[in-house]
């Protein structure tokens, strides 16, 4: 993964949202020094834009607002410009924009972030800010630097749980891919689905918000939860979360609840770090499935415990190595 091209997509959607922070528009004005002085442009080769449209869009808002800034933001220090002035600046700007197709976004300096991962167990963070991250069995995230005025952490792979300490000026962001799941005050998790590329937030108290990229999905309050998969077809669906989900993540016990057997099949891989063999169709399989076992069961007791729920569907999982298979019996 490109890292600086994942933080100029975040960028650009924080710019797209006008929630660019006082810092990020004093990096654009230095950038822009560079670019009225003559220093070319940095390039790339990946595109943040969505296609052509979007990119025209967001150059004539750039034009726009960069110029509206610069009039009306000065740092500590600056002068009052002259017309001319800011008619370079603004000429700078528009070379940016003629460009912004090949990644010029380059000109933010590289965000820095802290790698965690986890194997076999659940590790807690204390991030700076106070809030409390719990990180499921073999989960790996990367923590923004300067976190206090940059809350925002890339959930990589795993699952995720998040006691925020809420801060309006700095929201707390977790982002997963192309979603972006917002903290309004809450404890919530989010769980990244590898398997159909998509994501599961569930809310323990307050609320949060989901976005597609620049779409909103929904605002989540206490008790609820979003499954979601993108895509051409995306799929999105919302339900109640179990009083014992949060309590999974502090005590000894784990609840799945009403989940289907392919959601099953993403928890195992996850907690278990076990790859899993669909041969009995579970993707098409709309029945749901509620599963409580102790935290420390072994992956041998977890697939007897499943195949006692489900003989009664005709259906059972084999463990082998470090493959679990799922099969469909025989009636007979």
């Amino acid at each position: 993964m490109d890292y600086r091209m994942e933080y100029i997509r975040l960028l650009l959607q924080r710019f797209k949202a006008d929630e660019c922070t006082e810092q990020e528009i004093a990096q654009l004005h230095e950038w822009l020094d560079t670019q009225a002085a003559g220093s070319p442009a940095a390039g790339g080769q990946d595109s943040p834009f969505a296609g052509a449209e979007d990119r025209e869009r967001v150059r004539k808002e750039l034009e726009i607002r960069i110029f509206h800034s610069i009039k009306s933001r000065r740092r500590p220090g600056m002068r009052t410009m002259s017309v001319q002035k800011i008619g370079r600046y603004v000429a700078a700007a528009i070379v940016v924009l003629a460009v912004l197709g090949t990644g010029a976004y380059y000109f933010m300096a590289a965000p820095t972030w802290e790698e965690h991962t986890t194997g076999a167990k659940i590790g807690l963070l204390t991030l700076d800010d106070g809030s409390h991250m719990w990180m499921n069995h073999f989960t790996r995230v990367r923590i923004r630097k300067n976190f206090l005025h940059h809350r925002e952490v890339l959930l990589l792979q795993g699952e995720v749980f998040c006691d925020v300490k809420h801060n309006g000026e700095y929201p707390f962001r977790v982002h997963s891919g192309a979603y972006e799941v917002r903290d309004l005050g809450t404890a919530f998790s989010v769980s990244r689905y590898e398997r159909w590329q998509g994501l599961k937030v569930s809310v323990v108290h307050g609320e949060v918000q989901v976005k597609d990229g620049e779409q909103v999905l929904d605002t989540l309050h206490k008790g609820q939860r979003l499954r979601y998969v993108g895509g051409e077809l995306p799929n999105m669906q919302v339900d109640t979360i179990a009083d014992e989900e949060a309590k999974g993540w502090f005590g000894n016990g784990t609840v799945l609840h009403d989940l289907t057997l392919e959601e099953i099949a993403q928890w195992i891989e996850m907690h278990y770090g076990l790859k899993v063999i669909d041969r009995s169709g579970a993707a098409e399989d709309g029945r749901k499935y509620e599963v409580q076992m102790g935290r420390e069961t072994s992956a041998g007791e977890m697939v007897a415990i499943l195949n006692l729920i489900l003989k009664y569907h005709h259906k059972q999982l084999t463990l082998m190595d470090s493959t679990i298979e799922i099969v469909t019996l025989s009636n007979h």
